[in-house]
C-alpha cells in the first residue's frame, strides 16, 4: 500500500467515524466523564434533557 492509498483509507475511516458520531448524538444522550466522575463532554441532547448549558 502506498502513501496515497493509506491516506484514502484514513479519510474513509474518518468519514465512517463521523457518521457514527452523528448517529449516536442524534439518537442518544451522551456524557463522557473522567475516572472521578467529572463530566468532560456532553452532547446537545444531554443538555436539552438536563436543561443545562454546555460550556467549552
Amino acid at each position: 500500500m502506498n502513501e496515497q492509498q493509506a491516506e484514502e483509507k484514513l479519510q474513509i475511516a474518518l468519514k465512517k467515524l463521523k457518521d457514527i458520531e452523528f448517529a449516536l448524538n442524534e439518537s442518544s444522550i451522551v456524557a463522557i466523564t473522567d475516572k472521578r466522575g467529572r463530566i468532560n463532554y456532553v452532547n446537545k441532547k444531554f443538555c436539552t434533557i438536563s436543561n443545562i448549558v454546555q460550556r467549552n
